[in-house]
């Protein structure tokens, strides 16, 4: 199984027809995409300024891009199946990613980490509130860079610059840059600007001190509707916003994991929309 990383190891870029891209319907509207969601706090809106310096982005990739992975789905044969992203959560190899990406029935996991090196992962479990939030843990033994979770989202504020790290098309641990667009009035989800792709699914969303303010879990996408008016999916869109799952969202499914009470497959719909 190993053999399989090598072409990984030698260049960035996966040569494969990801599965986590958007469907061109999928068959549940996030809530999201509800309008009467997107009410920003007044926190979201607040004129208070951090006391500390911003970090370039430069300084932002160089802290938290070691902490970042790339996840492949491998099948019996060791094809690669789909591929997207996730961030150490722990030192001793747990890794945050999405649901979606590593929900394929019958697949090894491999994880490869921001220096080149590979290793077959298992899956410790999701969320059981229907985020699309999963954790993988490393084979063996292992003392890694771990990412900074952000205190809240509450401390964030539109208009904040973010920065997204992934694994868009296959291309490993790249950055992308944006703003934060809107958040969730009951802060579950934040809008952003950074550009995503499919691979980027389960990379960290930072903010400008490199903590992990979100995942990356979907573009978005606009409604569809039926014939009699009925919304029955999304459709997916180009139009540069992304949605990821915010760190408190994320910091309540860590105590859960800790806890041993992760649920054993994916627990939402929601999930399956995301791809």
């Amino acid at each position: 199984m190993k053999q399989a990383f090598v072409r990984f190891m030698s260049s960035g870029l996966l040569a494969t027809t990801s599965v986590l891209a958007l469907g061109l319907v999928a068959p549940n509207l996030p809530k999201s995409a509800q309008l009467s969601h997107w009410l920003p706090s007044s926190n979201a809106l607040a004129s208070t300024s951090s006391a500390t310096a911003a970090l370039t982005p430069a300084e932002i990739y160089e802290q938290v891009n070691p902490a970042v992975v790339t996840i492949v789905l491998l099948d019996e044969d060791q094809n690669l199946l789909s591929h997207g992203s996730g961030f150490i959560v722990r030192a001793d190899g747990l890794i945050m990613t999405n649901a979606h990406v590593v929900s394929a029935d019958h697949a090894a996991v491999g994880v490869v980490l921001a220096d080149g090196s590979s290793y077959l992962a298992d899956i410790v479990g999701f969320d059981r509130q229907g985020n699309d939030l999963a954790v993988v843990e490393l084979r063996g033994t292992h003392q890694l860079p771990v990412a900074t979770l952000a205190a809240s989202i509450g401390e964030s504020r539109i208009g904040d610059a973010v920065y997204a790290i992934g694994s868009p098309q296959g291309i490993r641990n790249t950055l992308s840059s944006g703003i934060i667009s809107n958040i969730l009035a009951d802060q579950t989800e934040v809008m952003h600007s950074a550009a995503i792709n499919p691979g980027n699914s389960g990379g960290p969303l930072v903010n400008n001190q490199g903590q992990v303010i979100g995942i990356n879990t979907r573009m978005l996408g606009a409604p569809v509707t039926s014939s009699e008016g009925n919304v029955i999916g999304t459709a997916r869109t180009t139009n540069g916003m992304g949605i990821a799952i915010t760190a408190d969202e994320i910091r309540t499914f860590m105590t859960v994991v800790r806890l041993g009470m992760a649920a054993p497959t994916p627990r939402s719909e929601r999930v399956v929309s995301h791809r």
